[in-house]
């Protein structure tokens, strides 16, 4: 978890997450990105126009190709897949109003780009030869050879498309998204590849890393996988997004490990960063910030809007949600007294009751906006009629909306007010489980993050030792 100081300039953060951004689309960060670019000689890779650039990739394998003008980028639409030669482009170009259409030049730069896209030749210049890893003090050498054939690797037993779905069924939707992007990385980056039919384009990429981690055995899969955890690191990855990379490697080798495919599993070791932890502030907003929100979602003009908004604030605040679990409520997780909640990373739904404040908030939302089955939250977005699911980002953008309408200068976001809720939490009670219960934390070192002042639970429990033994204790404020 990246963590800033109060004193954090403003654009260090925004360049930090829109490197993370960019890297969790692509799959490469933005000084690979300038890197294509020099490569390239600082234009669009087929047509050179010194404009704007875009990142292309293949959208079925998710292979970083190049930077192309949006013209050029719109143009591969009319050629891909990939044709064999210009004659059979520009055949597939026939039709189209395209610029490309009657340039055999552009035609033939085109079918060159994809045939031998530039990212390729960035990697030929940063990842061949020996790549030196140094990990706890210990030297490994491993070749890496961008042009090596995997497929003479010795076969223990191949990956099929059925250990595929077992271990794409063992994870949740969410998780299942995240570990197949990590394995389709991982795979780009050993250059492996699956053979054409074995499964759909969009799995590939994910189908090869798994066969590569099964065909290679305990030992060399251990030294690839420590010389791509040292890859991301050199990459500045922080140790979080490294370790998750690493979590989905692991869970393929460990669900095969439980069918009985192979009796090793990974034991790569985590990565460990030297930076300090810098405070993270986890109060969120104050309770007349809270306050005005409700007052201002309340204000709003379309009564079925504002009795939601009411009863989102409330989901956010009075339980602590987060939200991608407000946002999965349908109707019939709530039963008038509970709501059934799907935990971050639960597989099952657990009931949690919601107070009087927000049940009232709830009922009259559902009577106001006449919801009788389907989501429980719905957009109000214009374009979409209030009739589909409030998604995260969406939720994202009405507590900023309501935080402008209410004058409210200082940042508030969905989880700002979850912050709120479960530092309020340990106020009122003073006991760090049931706040740990009240925030569902997995692990109490997290709850401890959401605590301030923390060290002030030491003076409190010696006052109520000594007044276990008739001694004085300080007047609480």
């Amino acid at each position: 978890m990246v963590r800033f100081s109060r004193s954090t300039p403003k654009v260090v953060k925004q360049r930090f997450y829109k490197n993370r951004a960019f890297s969790r689309t692509y799959g490469v960060d933005l000084d690979e990105r300038r890197r294509l670019e020099k490569v390239q000689g600082g234009g669009c890779a087929i047509c050179e126009a010194q404009v704007a650039l875009t990142m292309d990739h293949d959208h079925d394998t998710g292979e970083v190709r190049g930077l192309l003008c949006a013209s050029c980028n719109y143009g591969l639409s009319f050629i891909e897949p990939a044709p064999v030669s210009v004659i059979e482009a520009s055949v597939r170009l026939a039709r189209s109003q395209h610029r490309w259409n009657g340039d055999d030049v552009l035609v033939a730069r085109a079918v060159k780009y994809l045939a031998e896209p530039p990212y390729r030749k960035l990697l030929k210049l940063h990842g061949e030869g020996v790549f030196v890893n140094k990990i706890n003090s210990l030297a490994l050498v491993v070749q890496d050879d961008a042009n090596s054939n995997l497929s003479q690797l010795a076969p223990r037993r191949s990956f099929d498309r059925a250990l595929l779905e077992a271990w794409r069924r063992s994870l949740t939707a969410s998780t299942r998204l995240g570990y197949t992007g990590a394995l389709r990385r991982f795979a780009v980056w050993a250059n492996a590849d699956a053979p054409v039919g074995a499964v759909e384009p969009a799995l590939r990429r994910a189908f090869a890393a798994a066969d590569l981690l099964l065909r290679l055995g305990k030992v060399d899969a251990e030294t690839r996988v420590l010389a791509y955890v040292e890859h991301l690191r050199m990459r500045g990855l922080s140790p979080s997004a490294i370790n998750f990379e690493r979590f989905a490697l692991r869970s393929v080798v460990k669900l095969m490990h439980g069918l009985g495919v192979v009796d090793w599993l990974l034991t790569a070791p985590a990565p460990r960063s030297d930076a300090p932890v810098t405070y993270r502030d986890t109060k969120g907003p104050v309770l007349d910030v809270v306050r005005a929100l409700r007052v201002a979602a309340a204000a709003q003009r379309d009564r079925a809007k504002a009795a939601r908004d009411v009863a989102l604030v409330g989901c956010l605040f009075f339980m602590g949600l987060r939200r991608a679990e407000v946002c999965a409520l349908d109707v019939t997780h709530w039963d008038g007294v509970r709501l059934y909640v799907l935990g971050k990373g639960r597989r099952d739904r657990k009931p949690l009751d919601v107070g009087a404040q927000l049940a009232a908030d709830l009922r009259a939302y559902l009577e106001v906006a006449s919801i009788t089955s389907g989501p429980l939250f719905r957009s109000h977005d214009p374009a979409h009629k209030g009739s589909g699911r409030l998604t995260p980002g969406g939720l994202w953008v009405v507590v900023r909306s309501l935080a402008a309408k209410a004058g409210v200068t200082a940042h508030v976001s969905p989880h700002g007010l979850r912050h709120a809720a479960i530092t309020r939490c340990y106020a009122l009670t003073r006991d760090p489980v049931m706040t740990q219960a009240f925030g569902r934390h997995a692990k109490f070192d997290t709850t401890k993050r959401y605590i301030d002042n923390f060290e002030n639970v030491a003076a409190g429990v010696a006052d109520r030792l000594s007044a276990d033994l008739g001694g004085p204790t300080k007047k609480s404020d």
